[in-house]
């Protein structure tokens, strides 16, 4: 049985989750500060910090996916690199395309929806701010 090509694509793009800040992570710290599985760990956190701040993802979904990056060793702080670094990167990215940003973003545990252009100040909120937790939440 062979695979629909547009199946293909769809399944190639829920697996870009996490990588649109990801691979901007790893060309803008010179591919030395971050593990490609580090990077995408931590473009996942951002995804979904994005996704909470655009009401498309609740609260309690993006600390279940921290504790699980906290839980595997991941890290869940960016260091060594500043938003114009990170937003320089990405937009030489393939995934910045006629001037737009591009990014898989969870709307539940599994669940994803491909958005574009988002608005700059959200993205440097959420990597700003990706271990921003409420008060009295526990890992």
């Amino acid at each position: 049985m062979e695979e629909d090509e547009q199946e293909h694509r769809g399944i190639r793009t829920i697996l870009n989750l996490g990588h649109t800040i990801g691979h901007a992570l790893e060309a803008a710290t010179g591919y030395v500060h971050y593990t490609h599985g580090e990077a995408v760990g931590l473009g996942i956190l951002c995804a979904a910090r994005i996704s909470r701040s655009l009401n498309r993802f609740s609260e309690q979904d993006y600390v279940r996916i921290r504790t699980l990056l906290v839980r595997t060793g991941l890290p869940v702080v960016i260091k060594a690199v500043s938003f114009d670094m990170i937003w320089k990167a990405m937009k030489r990215d393939k995934k910045f395309i006629h001037g737009m940003n591009r990014f898989v973003l969870p709307t539940g545990i599994g669940t994803v929806e491909v958005v574009e252009d988002i608005d700059q100040d959200t993205i440097r909120e959420a990597i700003q701010n990706i271990d921003e937790m409420r008060e009295g939440q526990i890992l």
